[in-house]
């Protein structure tokens, strides 16, 4: 589970120095590793198995459907999907497309990977522990680390796993990136993970998973669309906005392609 930044705009503020100048700073050493080991031969052969077992996993119980995976483009950006189950960061690892695969990278809160066996499969899939909520500066910087060098990295934007299936609130560190990085965020969005395995449930059940990937956006895109849902928004708060408003955007649009399929499988009975 990814843990976002929650004071982005807070504590360089503090410091009397902007993002910008944080964000062009290279992230601590431990860092730099994981994301090395993840480029090598054998993270990349492992990185092979851990998705091709995945694939196979989400496929057989839980009838993983993708759609817009077409929207994705060869460049770099950063993935910002809704956060229901435990299972989401897996599902994504294994709904990117193979040509992707290599150059994408997720931040995890890195108290969920300290045991052996998930320490492994997080370096197999280009885990990079972090901890934003001591230590955020280094977690931003490895984020823009991943995205100077042409990376796709995946960051939860509600920050924690919704307790009800909707929605949360978005936090701002993917708006800090977009703005500060100049980088585009691509809206996703994740439906019946939260049935499959939400945060109140002990063990996964068989349930259908669909996921939808939406289009790139640039910052001041989002930036225009949020300050139209809050006018004076300050231009982290108007992308984080209308990111939202996108990442909703996707789950109308997903609920159409799916009343539409079953109407059709409706018509044909």
């Amino acid at each position: 589970e990814t843990k976002q930044p929650c004071k982005a705009q807070k504590e360089p503020a503090e410091q009397g120095l902007s993002w910008g100048k944080f964000l062009q700073a290279p992230p601590p050493p431990a860092s730099l590793e994981k994301i090395a080991a993840a480029e090598d031969l054998q993270g990349r052969f492992l990185n092979l198995g851990a998705y091709l077992g995945l694939r196979f996993l989400f496929k057989r119980f839980f009838c993983l459907r993708l759609y817009g995976r077409e929207r994705l483009g060869p460049g770099n950006y950063i993935l910002c999907p809704n956060h229901a189950s435990f299972l989401d960061g897996f599902l994504l690892f294994a709904a990117v497309p193979e040509v992707l695969r290599s150059r994408t990278y997720f931040l995890g809160y890195n108290n969920y990977f300290d045991g052996p066996v998930i320490k492994n499969i997080a370096e197999w899939m280009h885990v990079v522990p972090v901890n934003s909520a001591r230590h955020l500066i280094p977690a931003m910087q490895a984020a823009a680390y991943i995205l100077n060098q042409g990376g796709i990295l995946v960051i939860f934007p509600e920050g924690a796993r919704t307790l009800t299936g909707e929605l949360r609130p978005f936090m701002q560190g993917v708006a800090v990136l977009a703005e500060e990085v100049n980088i585009p965020l691509v809206p996703v969005y994740l439906h019946g993970s939260f049935q499959a395995w939400g945060p109140n449930a002990r063990f996964p059940r068989p349930h259908p998973i669909q996921i939808i990937f939406g289009r790139e956006f640039s910052a001041d895109r989002l930036a225009a669309r949020g300050d139209r849902l809050k006018p004076g928004a300050g231009t982290y708060e108007a992308i984080t906005l209308g990111l939202r408003q996108e990442v909703l955007n996707l789950r109308d649009e997903l609920q159409s392609r799916l009343a539409s399929r079953s109407a059709k499988k409706s018509l044909r009975i």
